[in-house]
């Protein structure tokens, strides 16, 4: 069969001999409605565990995980982790089993499906999902795509150069900064909720070894522009239209993370607004100053200057102002399974404020200022205690 961007699933790999080596791959998709100030996210997760017994059906994989959050009425975080029986979970890409190393070059065609819980399926313009667990339910269509790189949408990614060298026991992919989409939202508890519109669905995915031991993730697109056309095909067309009245998209993750045999802090930053790709990589020796980090502050801080010093961004603010917009933590994969101790916790009402500059005769001018509401703001592992 045809092969397809790492957004698609894959095959575990064989394990390593005398060693209780364990592999996951796991999806993560999250839809902001800023009109109905509405937040879904829908995470689903398959593990291979040391000496447990996995099926072909199910990618190779011998347990699985559903996680459904969203943002409430009065702004809390719900989070809900479920664990489909393994029996029940199928996994195809291309109408066939995974295999085990999709190659970067065509759209993703997969599908990943538990019996009696939901099934989400990716083509390569368009996809559909459809979950149910006890506490809540969800149901969404969405359509066209902001990739991160145009020019090479199903190769590039987050990784920059290291994508390819072997050297990433945990790999990261963004398939969509925004796309398109209508969906319905059911929550089952005492007060249940019920929400339905249409909003922006942003998509990525991990795969590999195992989350590194201390992470922060932050994530979000401003309200729809006044100025620009309608969503149409899921891209934003910017035209003559000043960047302040354009949508911006931004995704940041940061943390201790290993490459090759070291582990040290590294940072990805990339936003998104017309026809504008800016990426910062400390990997690409561009620098990035921690300003705060603070789970108990419930705030990001952040500088970044381009390595050829000729851009440069102010995360001035990605900050929670109640605590109880956090929700409970949820769980990812380890060695022993998947555990919620410590997991991360997340919030889907942090307020985000960015600055970019571009120096022009030697000059900084500021040529985008935008507020992000209903942003994503995560803190995993050890940074739960900053």
């Amino acid at each position: 069969p045809a092969l397809a961007s790492p957004f698609e699933p894959r095959e575990p790999p064989p394990p390593w001999p005398f060693q209780q080596s364990s592999f996951f791959d796991g999806w993560f998709l999250r839809l902001v409605d800023h009109e109905n100030k509405f937040s879904f996210c829908l995470i689903l997760g398959s593990l291979r565990e040391h000496g447990k017994p996995c099926t072909r059906a199910s990618g190779g994989y011998s347990s699985h995980f559903v996680g459904i959050s969203y943002l409430d009425s009065k702004g809390k975080t719900h989070t809900y982790n479920f664990f489909p029986d393994p029996r029940a979970v199928s996994i195809d890409a291309n109408g066939a089993p995974p295999v085990r190393r999709p190659s970067r070059s065509t759209p993703p065609n997969f599908r990943w499906s538990a019996a009696g819980v939901g099934e989400l399926l990716v083509q390569p313009e368009s996809g559909t999902l459809e979950f149910s667990v006890p506490e809540a339910s969800v149901k969404a269509k969405f359509h066209g795509r902001i990739p991160w790189s145009r020019s090479r949408p199903n190769k590039d990614g987050p990784e920059g150069w290291l994508a390819g060298t072997g050297l990433l026991p945990l790999h990261y992919f963004v398939h969509s900064f925004g796309s398109a989409a209508e969906y319905e939202f059911e929550a089952k508890h005492d007060k249940a909720e019920k929400c339905s519109g249409s909003g922006r669905l942003h998509m990525e995915c991990n795969y590999g070894d195992m989350f590194p031991h201390a992470w922060v993730w932050g994530q979000g697109c401003s309200r729809p522009p006044t100025m620009a056309t309608h969503l149409g095909d899921g891209s934003i067309g910017s035209g003559d239209i000043p960047a302040d009245f354009q949508q911006l998209s931004f995704v940041l993750t940061g943390g201790q993370f290993r490459i090759g045999p070291l582990t040290s802090q590294a940072w990805v930053i990339a936003l998104r607004w017309g026809d504008e790709e800016w990426n910062f990589r400390t990997t690409d020796l561009d620098e990035v100053t921690t300003l705060q980090l603070s789970r108990k502050a419930r705030a990001i801080r952040l500088r970044a200057l381009s390595r050829c010093k000729t851009r440069l961004l102010e995360v001035r603010d990605v900050l929670v102002a109640p605590e109880h917009s956090f929700g409970k933590p949820i769980a990812v994969p380890t060695h022993k399974g998947w555990s919620t101790s410590p997991g991360c916790v997340e919030s889907y009402n942090a307020a985000a404020s960015f600055r970019c500059y571009h120096k022009e005769h030697g000059q900084w001018q500021l040529i985008l200022e935008k507020q992000v509401p209903l942003a994503a703001m995560e803190f995993g592992g050890a940074y739960q205690s900053t």
